[in-house]
């Protein structure tokens, strides 16, 4: 199994993963969040900040600049910006990642799929 460094979550919470470039993120994304985090009864959205994005033709910004970029939009104790696929070393798919939240921490894993 991939081992990935996972935000601090509880066990038994329900936790929603919105995936993407966030290249740059911006308000509505905040909003699918806060929609996500109410709809579905979400504990947490964790935002999950991609090195790449292949639907791309052009690379994004660097990775820690979107990251600083997501963590000044956001002023919500339940909405977290994580960079968790860059340790895995490889591409990772959202399902992947999913699977390894729901088994490590025993989550109801919600996704939230973001699109170009």
């Amino acid at each position: 199994m991939m081992r990935f460094n996972l935000p601090k979550s509880n066990a038994g919470r329900r936790v929603g993963l919105l995936g993407g470039s966030f290249d740059p993120a911006h308000e509505g994304h905040v909003r699918i969040s806060e929609q996500a985090l109410k709809r579905f009864d979400l504990d947490q959205v964790w935002w999950l900040v991609s090195p790449a994005n292949p639907l791309k033709p052009q690379g994004p910004a660097p990775l820690d600049k979107r990251v600083a970029h997501a963590k000044r939009l956001i002023d919500h104790p339940r909405i977290v910006i994580t960079d968790v696929e860059t340790p895995a070393g490889h591409k990772v798919h959202l399902r992947q990642l999913a699977c390894a939240a729901g088994d490590l921490f025993h989550h109801a894993v919600h996704l939230a799929y973001g699109g170009r």
